[in-house]
């Protein structure tokens, strides 16, 4: 179900030239260079052009691994993207590919190397919506995107919601991948599922792909062609009053990594998307797992990875000389 072909997705892309002069967007890299995202000028993923080498040569950056020059969210249909609404009747969003609304006005796009800021307003409303790539504290499997909602307009302003799918396309078996969602019950989150074609519009319903995925917790359901949809609602805002949550982007070298990342960053609510090990086969744990988290969102933070204590002196005063000992007895 790739939904868009390759040679549409590109044909978009360069959609991405108006009235002959280019819009602003970023390719941002981690700091060792192990992951880029493409930032468009209105926050939503996809910008630049993939290496020709890559699993998905020409096509907009999404987020790329550049240990195995692979991106999982480019191939196929690029659909990711985000959307507001207000007072359950605005709506405004950004997408290459899926479904949206537009009735968004750019404000300011700014980028650097390794950060990049878009800030827009949903028309007629006086909503502002900042979003602020960076690397996250877990630089080398993370980006943070930290998102503030802002009612600019004097008038309060009700059922302030957001949206966020992602279709994933894991390589090497990219319209055939396995997805978790974890976080459900996270008390700002109010729908979710596995269905990254979904409108990026907050008020528009999306089903399910595979049945039983609609606001439970799952764990590698799937092979299918798939991803996932997050809809928050952060309730009010009053004149001049802000809200901001935490969204992640990143890939690990295996499922240990990924998990390890989202819990150093404390995300509350998550997508994993994993590569099949072939047909009849499972969830490929042991391969780059991508990842797409939350933070700030009335969640319970993923617990992070232990680590092993590292002995005291006085312990390893007693390690030495039982060795010792050892050693003598084997002498004897």
């Amino acid at each position: 179900m790739k939904r868009i072909a390759y040679h549409i997705v590109a044909v978009l892309a360069v959609l991405a030239f108006v009235g002959g002069s280019a819009l602003a967007q970023a390719v941002i890299t981690s700091p060792s260079g192990t992951i880029s995202l493409g930032v468009g000028q209105l926050g939503n993923l996809g910008a630049g052009s993939l290496p020709s080498t890559s699993n998905a040569p020409g096509l907009p950056y999404g987020i790329y691994y550049a240990p195995t020059n692979q991106d999982a969210v480019a191939p196929g249909c690029f659909c990711e993207g985000w959307g507001v609404s207000v007072n359950g009747t605005t709506s405004g969003g950004a997408s290459i590919a899926n479904p949206s609304p537009g009735n968004l006005t750019l404000v300011s796009f700014t980028s650097t190397a390794t950060t990049a800021t878009s800030i827009t307003t949903l028309n007629g409303t006086g909503l502002q919506v900042s979003q602020a790539y960076s690397p996250s504290s877990a630089p080398e499997a993370l980006f943070e995107d930290v998102v503030t909602l802002t009612n600019n307009g004097s008038t309060t302003l009700t059922n302030v919601s957001y949206a966020r799918p992602t279709d994933w396309d894991i390589p090497p078996t990219e319209f055939d991948e396995y997805v978790t969602v974890g976080g459900v019950g996270a008390t700002d989150l109010v729908f979710s599922n596995d269905n990254g074609f979904c409108s990026v519009d907050p008020l528009v319903a999306c089903p399910d792909i595979i049945a039983g995925t609609d606001n439970v917790d799952f764990t590698k359901v799937g092979p299918t062609d798939q991803g996932s949809d997050f809809v928050f609602d952060f309730g009010s805002l009053t004149a001049g009053q802000s809200t901001t949550f935490d969204i992640f982007y990143g890939v690990g070298s295996d499922e240990a990594n990924t998990v390890a990342a989202l819990g150093t960053v404390g995300a509350e609510v998550y997508a994993l998307g994993y590569a099949s090990n072939g047909p009849g086969g499972t969830a490929n744990t042991d391969s780059p797992v991508w990842a797409f988290g939350f933070s700030g969102v009335g969640g319970t933070p993923i617990e992070p990875v232990p680590v092993a204590p590292v002995p005291e002196p006085t312990s390893l005063i007693l390690l030495g000389s039982g060795l010792a000992g050892i050693i003598a007895r084997r002498k004897r």
